[in-house]
C-alpha cells in the first residue's frame, strides 16, 4: 500500500486597492452576524458630557425601538440593531430634546453619532439634519456593503447578487465558481464560491446568510440561492478582525435577507437575454452565432401581517435557458480521432463532436421570512429558502479542448430552514440564538460512458473522471452569542457548533483515465498514463466543527478605537480513516484612529490568524480507496499501454499483472489551512457620498487543499 499525501506550499499575497464608492458601501464589519450597532457621546454647548440622557432609536419601517441612557461620561451604546434606517432621539430634563431623523445601520457596522444638547428654553425639539459620513470611524477593518435600491435597481447579469461582490477591492473571480451565470445551477464538479480574496482559493471563503453558514462543506461553494429582491444588504471583506468570523481562511461574504415592514411592497420582474444582442464569442468560427435564450420571471411581496408586530417577506423566481455550446476540437483532429474510435470497438464512445451542440438550464427558487416582535425585549424570526437547478449537457470539468462527450449534467436541490431569537436582557446586555437545518442533494451525470481519454492540447473526450456521483448533505448549526456594552467598552462572546452528515455514492476515477502524449500515440494505442479506481463507491463522512470566540472593543479616547479578540476551533470526523484536527487558536487585533477631528480621515491596521474547515471533497479518496474498501491502479509507460490493450481486449483491469495497486491515507495529524493576515489602510471622505480608500494586505497561508 502506498500512502499519498497532498500538500501545497504557503503562499503570500500583497493586495493594494484604491476604491471610490457611494456611501451605501459603508465601511467596517465588526461582526459576522446580521446586526449593527450605534454609539456616541452627548455633550452640552460647553463640551461637557451630559449623563442620564434617555436615548431611543426606532426602526423607521417596523417601529421596533431600543432605549438606553448615557453614563457619567455622556456615552451611550446600543448593540444588536437589525439592519435598516433608524430615528434617534435624545431627551433629558433641563435640555432641549434632539432628533436624528435618518441613521442608517448596515450589517456588522458600528455607527458613531455624537450629539450636542442645548439648554432648555421654550418647549422645543431640535431636529439634526446631519448627513452620515462616507467613512466609518468606529471600525478597524475596511469592507464594502451594498444594499437597498442599489442592489435591486442596478443591472445584474442573471439577477445574481453575487455579481456585485466583484465591486470589492482585493479579489478576483475564479473559473470554478460559475456564479456569474446562474444562482441555482452547478456547472463545475468542484464549484467554489467564485471569488479569490488576496490570492487564496475560492473554496476558502466564508459565505453567510443572516449570520448562518451557507458554504458547501464538500467543495467550498454556495448552497441555497436567494433571489435579488430578498437581499436587503450584504457585506464583503477580505480580512475582518472580529473574532466571531471563523472557519474560513479567505474572505467574508455576509448577506442579510429582507424583513417585512409596515408598508406593503410588491414586485413583478421579468429578465431576459438573447443571442441577438450578444457579441460573438472569440472561439467561434466567423459568422457562427450559437443559440442563447434565457428568461427569468419572478415576483416578490413584503409587508405587515400585524402592524408593528408581525411581518412577512416572500419571493419566487424561475430560470429557463436554451443554448448551444462549442466543442473546440479541431476539425482535422476530430476526423482522425473518429477514425481511431471506429477501430477500437471496445470503447463505448463512437465519435467526437465538432461544432455546436445543444444545452439547457432549468432553475427555481423560493423564499419566505417571518419576523415577530413578541415584546419590547424579544424578537424572533423564521426563514425558509428553497432552490433547485439543473444543467443539461453543460457541466464542463475541463476548460480547454473539451468534446461534448466529456461534459455532463447536474442536478442540485437545496432546502434551508433557519431561525433566530434576540433578547434584550438590559440596556447594556443583549443575547442572541441562531440555528438552521439545511439539506443539499446533488447528482452529476456524464454525457458518455466508458473511460476518459485525453490528448493534451488536442482533445479530451469520453466520460470525464469527475462526472459520475451523487451526494446528500445534512447541515445543522447553532450559534449563541452575548454582547455587553458599558461606557468605553464593548465585550462580545459566543459559541458556534456545526454538524454535517454526508452520504455519497461517488465514482471519481472509477471508469478509468488514459492520457496519450500526442495524437499519433492515440492512433497507435500507446497511452503514457493510466489511472482507475476499484472497490466500493458508497460511503458516509460525518463531521462536527465547534468554535468559541471572545472580543473586546475599547474606545481608548475619542477618535481612537482598539480591538482585541481570540477564538478557538476544533473539527471532528466520525470516520476511523480521517483523524480529528488539533485545537486551533486564532488571535485577532485591530486599531482605528482618526487623527483630525475636523477631517473625515481614518487610519486602520489589523492582524489575525484565520483557520479554515477542511473541504470534505478532498477527503473522498482517502475514505474510498484506503486499501481495504477500495484501491487505485496507476501506471505509466509500458504499464499504461498494457492496461489499454487489456481494455481493448475486454480483459479485467483490476487484476492486471504488473500493475501495483495504491491507496490513499490522510496525513496525521490532519492540519487545516491557516492564513495569517496583516492589513493597513487609510481612508478619506471626499463628500457625504464618496470616499477614497487605500488598503494594503499581506497574507501568508499554509496547507491550502
Amino acid at each position: 500500500m502506498s500512502i499519498v499525501r497532498r500538500s501545497l506550499p504557503w503562499m503570500r499575497a500583497l493586495a493594494v486597492a484604491v476604491l471610490a464608492a457611494c456611501a451605501a458601501g459603508r465601511l467596517a464589519a465588526q461582526s459576522a452576524g446580521m446586526n449593527g450597532s450605534i454609539h456616541g457621546v452627548v455633550r452640552d454647548p460647553s463640551g461637557a458630557p451630559v449623563p442620564g440622557v434617555a436615548i431611543v432609536v426606532q426602526h423607521v419601517e417596523t417601529r421596533y425601538s431600543r432605549r438606553t441612557e448615557t453614563d457619567e461620561e455622556g456615552r451611550y451604546g446600543i448593540a444588536g440593531l437589525p439592519v435598516g434606517v433608524y430615528r434617534l432621539t435624545a431627551e433629558r430634563a433641563g435640555f432641549d430634546s434632539a432628533e436624528l431623523a435618518s441613521v442608517e445601520i448596515s450589517v456588522g457596522a458600528a455607527v458613531e453619532k455624537n450629539l450636542v444638547l442645548s439648554l432648555s428654553g421654550p418647549a422645543t425639539k431640535m431636529e439634526v439634519n446631519e448627513q452620515q459620513e462616507a467613512v466609518e470611524t468606529a471600525s478597524t477593518s475596511a469592507s464594502v456593503a451594498l444594499g437597498g435600491e442599489r442592489i435591486e435597481e442596478t443591472p445584474a447579469r442573471s439577477r445574481n447578487y453575487l455579481n456585485f461582490v466583484a465591486l470589492a477591492p482585493g479579489l478576483a473571480s475564479t473559473p470554478q465558481g460559475g456564479v456569474q451565470r446562474s444562482m441555482t445551477v452547478i456547472r463545475q464538479p468542484a464549484a467554489d464560491s467564485g471569488f479569490s480574496f488576496q490570492g487564496l482559493r475560492g473554496r476558502n471563503n466564508s459565505v453567510e446568510v443572516d449570520g448562518l453558514d451557507n458554504r458547501d462543506e464538500t467543495t467550498g461553494g454556495n448552497r441555497v440561492a436567494i433571489g435579488l429582491e430578498m437581499v436587503q444588504e450584504f457585506r464583503v471583506a477580505g480580512a475582518i478582525t472580529g473574532a466571531e468570523l471563523g472557519g474560513a481562511a479567505g474572505g467574508l461574504i455576509n448577506v442579510v435577507t429582507r424583513t417585512g415592514s409596515n408598508t406593503m411592497h410588491g414586485d413583478v420582474t421579468f429578465f431576459t437575454q438573447n443571442a441577438v444582442f450578444n457579441a460573438r464569442r472569440p472561439e467561434m468560427a466567423p459568422g457562427l452565432r450559437p443559440r442563447f435564450v434565457r428568461w427569468q420571471p419572478g415576483t416578490s411581496w413584503y409587508g405587515p401581517l400585524r402592524r408593528d408586530r408581525t411581518f412577512l417577506a416572500a419571493a419566487v423566481e424561475g430560470e429557463r435557458e436554451t443554448a448551444e455550446e462549442w466543442s473546440d476540437v479541431d476539425e482535422d483532429d476530430a476526423r482522425r480521432i473518429n477514425a481511431v474510435l471506429g477501430r477500437f470497438a471496445a470503447l463505448p464512445l463512437r465519435h467526437v463532436t465538432r461544432g455546436l451542440y445543444g444545452t439547457a438550464e432549468r432553475g427555481e427558487e423560493a423564499f419566505a421570512k417571518l419576523n415577530h416582535l413578541s415584546s419590547a425585549s424579544d424578537t424572533v424570526a423564521l426563514r425558509y429558502a428553497f432552490s433547485r437547478g439543473r444543467a443539461l449537457g453543460d457541466v464542463q470539468p475541463i476548460n480547454h479542448f473539451l468534446d461534448r462527450s466529456a461534459g455532463g449534467s447536474s442536478s442540485t436541490l437545496d432546502h434551508s430552514l433557519a431561525g433566530n431569537w434576540f433578547h434584550v436582557a438590559s440596556p447594556a446586555l443583549v443575547l442572541e440564538l441562531r440555528g438552521q437545518f439545511a439539506v443539499r442533494e446533488q447528482t452529476l451525470r456524464p454525457n458518455a460512458p466508458g473511460p476518459m481519454l485525453e490528448i493534451p492540447g488536442v482533445a479530451t473526450f469520453g466520460q470525464a473522471y469527475r462526472l459520475d456521483g451523487r451526494r446528500r448533505d445534512r447541515h445543522w448549526q447553532w450559534v449563541a452569542g452575548a454582547d455587553w456594552t458599558r461606557g468605553r467598552h464593548r465585550i462580545s462572546a459566543g459559541v458556534t457548533v456545526r454538524h454535517v452528515g454526508l452520504d455519497a455514492d461517488w465514482r471519481e476515477r472509477f471508469h478509468g483515465l488514459f492520457v496519450f502524449p500526442t495524437l499519433e500515440d492515440f492512433e497507435r494505442g500507446l497511452p503514457d498514463v493510466y489511472s482507475q479506481a476499484f472497490g466500493s463507491t458508497a460511503f458516509t463522512l460525518p463531521t462536527t466543527q465547534t468554535g468559541l470566540w471572545w472580543q473586546h472593543r475599547w474606545q481608548a479616547r475619542d477618535g481612537l478605537l482598539l480591538e482585541l479578540g481570540a477564538r478557538a476551533d476544533w473539527q471532528w470526523f466520525a470516520s476511523p480513516r480521517v483523524p480529528d484536527t488539533c485545537l486551533q487558536a486564532s488571535p485577532r487585533a485591530g486599531i482605528s484612529w482618526r487623527p483630525l477631528r475636523t477631517r473625515p480621515l481614518v487610519l486602520r491596521a489589523g492582524f489575525g490568524l484565520f483557520v479554515d474547515r477542511y473541504p470534505l471533497g478532498w477527503l473522498f479518496p482517502a475514505v474510498q480507496r484506503d486499501g481495504l474498501r477500495g484501491m487505485e491502479l496507476y501506471a505509466v509507460g509500458s504499464g499504461a499501454v498494457e492496461a489499454f490493450q487489456r481494455l481493448l481486449g475486454g480483459a479485467a483491469l483490476a487484476s492486471a499483472p504488473g500493475l501495483v495497486p495504491s491507496a490513499y491515507a490522510v496525513a496525521r495529524p490532519l492540519q487545516p489551512a491557516i492564513a495569517r493576515k496583516w492589513t493597513a489602510g487609510v481612508e478619506y471622505g471626499l463628500s457625504a457620498d464618496t470616499r477614497i480608500t487605500l488598503q494594503a494586505a499581506w497574507t501568508r497561508a499554509w496547507r491550502l487543499p
